[in-house]
């Protein structure tokens, strides 16, 4: 039986991709592409991650957004955290706190919708995708989240001792990002897997070292102040402060510890999905007919063996 479609949906739909692809404002931003469904093949992508624009120390920048508030018309718009990237006040961050510490499930479902995530940016160089080399490379940023930085920096500064100086212009390691998308039933993310190429060598121009992005101002220019985000997160036209959550079940409830939203998470696009523990234990059970696979710690594991290997030789 034929269904019907919502076009009010449809339409708040369309406006949250227009407002991505506008924040996206032009070429400077690279993204790793990922196949369109589970059943497509990964999508293996070569970069150069460069090294931090003059005066900075860590060639990625960590800042907070905040996804899925909302606009007037209803569709999602996603917001930089002040807290999290200038260590100024948020009121979506105080707000959600008060969610947590409620403890009704639908308060701590809309804390885990629009609480901040952590996302790391990098300037880079994008050598190639499959089997296809680029040549003339420009520099591009790179947005990415927790599952892409962690084995980037043990890879990097890991818990052996050994330093893998991977952005390094003469010395550094070329990383292969290996995208395949999974289904958690209801929506598609993409997985990554990162593996650095086992011979250092230098980057393909350094006329790019020139051309490096402020990723510092650029992101931090992004930060609306209080009032803004306070509009934003309760409706234009609004001067009042945010709702206060639903009363505490419990009193311990609210002395409770909030819990930390960039702990579990699974990258969807531009947005990262926050699943439960349920979610997660159902998805391994699913998954545990299938032919084991090393894990992400594994691959690091050796490939920082093999590193260290070759130049011991």
């Amino acid at each position: 039986m034929a269904g019907k479609s919502d076009y009010n949906k449809m339409k708040a739909r369309f406006a949250e991709v227009k407002n991505r692809k506008a924040d996206m404002d032009d070429d400077k931003w690279w993204k790793a592409e990922a196949p369109q469904s589970s059943s497509g093949n990964p999508i293996t992508h070569r970069i150069r991650i460069l090294p931090p624009p003059d005066g900075f120390n860590f060639w990625y920048l960590e800042y907070g957004v905040h996804y899925r508030l909302k606009n007037e018309d209803g569709s999602n718009v996603s917001a930089t955290c002040p807290l999290k990237t200038l260590k100024q006040r948020c009121p979506v961050c105080e707000f959600t706190k008060g969610l947590w510490k409620s403890g009704t499930e639908a308060d701590q479902n809309l804390a885990r919708d629009i609480g901040s995530k952590t996302r790391f940016c990098s300037n880079l160089v994008v050598l190639g995708k499959g089997q296809e080399l680029f040549k003339g490379n420009e520099p591009k940023l790179w947005s990415y989240g927790p599952k892409v930085w962690t084995p980037l920096n043990e890879l990097c500064v890991g818990e052996s001792g050994e330093i893998v100086p991977i952005d390094d212009p003469d010395h550094g390691y070329n990383i292969k990002i290996v995208v395949s998308t999974k289904s958690s039933g209801t929506e598609n993310f993409p997985e990554y897997t990162v593996m650095p190429e086992l011979k250092p060598c230098a980057i393909p121009d350094k006329n790019v070292l020139n051309k490096l992005y402020p990723m510092h101002e650029l992101i931090r220019s992004k930060v609306k102040s209080f009032d803004e985000l306070r509009t934003i997160l309760m409706g234009a036209g609004s001067s009042e402060q945010p709702p206060p959550p639903a009363p505490s079940q419990e009193d311990v409830i609210a002395d409770a510890p909030v819990p930390d939203a960039t702990t579990t998470v699974i990258e969807e696009n531009e947005e990262e999905v926050i699943v439960s523990t349920q979610e997660k234990s159902h998805g391994k059970a699913e998954g545990s007919a299938q032919v084991a696979r090393p894990s992400q710690d594994e691959l690091i594991k050796r490939a920082r063996a093999a590193l260290q290997k070759r130049s011991a030789q």
